[in-house]
């Protein structure tokens, strides 16, 4: 995962999600943010993402 975006494929990964239905439901639920470029692949600037982790992680150490 080099570079400055994770693309659909790396997103998959990174939160163990199986088909891009599951990524589509999450964009429509708010969890995940809209693509910052969308095509094929969808990219995501890596910063956002990884803050979504962030706060994932914290939230779970805090409770």
């Amino acid at each position: 995962m080099k570079g400055i975006y994770y693309t659909t494929a790396d997103i998959k990964t990174l939160f163990g999600w199986s088909s891009d239905d599951t990524i589509a439901r999450r964009i429509e639920s708010g969890f995940l943010p809209s693509p910052d470029i969308r095509g094929r692949p969808n990219k995501w600037i890596k910063a956002n993402i990884d803050a979504l982790i962030e706060d994932m992680t914290t939230e779970k150490d805090e409770a």
